[in-house]
């Protein structure tokens, strides 16, 4: 059996975002920029739409939203191109330490350039502690960037909240909603967030495509330079057939998102039994978190040959953030919730999709308790008598 359960890493493309995005890769091929012909005017057109059906399915208020490569990109352009323009007002700027890499690495740059970085703290499911950060925004800051659902736990945030005390604090809200798009709501009349970083390769969408949506009033530098694509935000010819694509999942998740929302958080309950497993237990929020996502830490193992036995047996699965699997240091996200080092290295993230079913469950509550047997009998760790 083939069980792919890595859908917080990515995902496979929609058959119906693959067949509106096929014309654009060799008929539709034009320049969007070449607008003196009718050809160029059409992909521009398209383009257009698409932007208009992303912002709809955020409900987004006057504004606008920016394409990008994807998730990375957008939030770089956030938060560099954020605080470079505005570092006349403030330059201290408000995040978490389980943020991910695309958030925090720009971060440690802005810090190489003066701006200081406060870390607030979160709970041990991963949620902001409120207080702590309301008492942060008290001291003034420049703006603060929090996630609204993380990729390796999967706890999502109050962000209603979160957004309601930047906004009594005149403080610019960066979420990082990347993780997060076309799996929950996010209403963007119900949050006040002035910049919002989307992607669509984790929800059936293609690689290469992201978008930074701009709330009206705000400003940010390009940090890409050339010929100015995307009203000077973002030059560089842009990618149309992922921007299509994008387009198109916002579409499709408007009217799929929340029944298929509702039959992970189904599918999803009988994994809970892993944590009947000895010396198990779940990272994260127990109700607030993305549906059909679990990240359980099996004590006495490592992650990696849980991660490498599983795919001998067909499952697909993967242990601390796939975007950085090569790096073998401990999880910063299972460390900043404060897990001890020790027990860091036994988590396996299990990320259900479409494809997966109740047949895919029952194997996997099959293999993964073996394979943990397994791996504990030749643990160099043994468990307390």
């Amino acid at each position: 059996m083939f069980v792919y359960a890595d859908h917080a890493s990515t995902t496979p493309l929609d058959p119906k975002v693959e067949n509106a995005m096929r014309e654009y890769f060799s008929e539709k091929f034009a320049n969007p920029s070449s607008l003196f012909y009718n050809r160029g005017y059409e992909v521009r057109e398209a383009i257009e739409k698409s932007r208009e059906k992303v912002l709809e399915f955020l409900n987004a208020p006057e504004g606008s939203l920016v394409f990008t490569s994807g998730g990375t990109e957008a939030n770089n352009l956030a938060i560099l191109g954020y605080a470079r323009r505005n570092k006349g007002k403030s330059k201290r700027i408000i995040t978490t330490g389980i943020e991910h890499g695309s958030v925090l690495k720009p971060l440690e740059q802005l810090e190489r350039e003066g701006f200081e970085v406060v870390k607030v703290p979160v709970d041990n499911t991963g949620r902001v502690v409120l207080e702590e950060l309301e008492k942060e925004l008290k001291k003034g800051a420049l703006m603060v960037s929090i996630g609204h659902a993380n990729v390796e736990i999967g706890t999502v945030q109050d962000i209603k909240e979160i957004g309601r005390l930047c906004q009594e604090h005149d403080t610019v809200f960066h979420l990082n909603a990347c993780y997060s798009f076309g799996k929950i709501e996010l209403d963007l009349k119900k949050v006040p967030a002035d910049l919002v970083s989307v992607t669509c390769h984790k929800t059936y969408g293609p690689k290469g495509a992201g978008g930074l949506y701009i709330r009206r009033g705000v400003s940010v530098d390009p940090i890409i330079f050339g010929s100015g694509q995307e009203n000077g935000l973002r030059s560089g010819m842009p990618d149309v057939p992922a921007i299509i694509g994008l387009g198109k999942i916002a579409e499709i998740r408007a009217k799929e998102m929340e029944k298929e929302a509702e039959r992970l958080r189904e599918l999803e309950k009988p994994l809970l039994e892993l944590l009947d497993v000895p010396h198990s237990w779940l990272n994260g929020h127990e109700v607030h978190r993305i549906p059909g996502h679990l990240n359980v830490s099996f004590r006495y193992v490592e992650g990696e040959a849980m991660v490498a036995l599983l795919d001998a047996k067909g499952v697909i699965v993967s242990t601390g953030s796939a975007c950085s699997s090569p790096n073998l240091r401990a999880s910063h996200v299972l460390l900043g919730i404060g897990l001890k080092p020790e027990d860091v290295n036994g988590s396996l993230r299990i990320s259900l999709g479409k494809s997966n079913n109740e047949e895919h469950v029952d194997y996997m509550l099959r293999e993964i308790p073996e394979v943990v047997e397994r791996l504990r009998k030749i643990s160099a760790w043994r468990p307390e008598e």
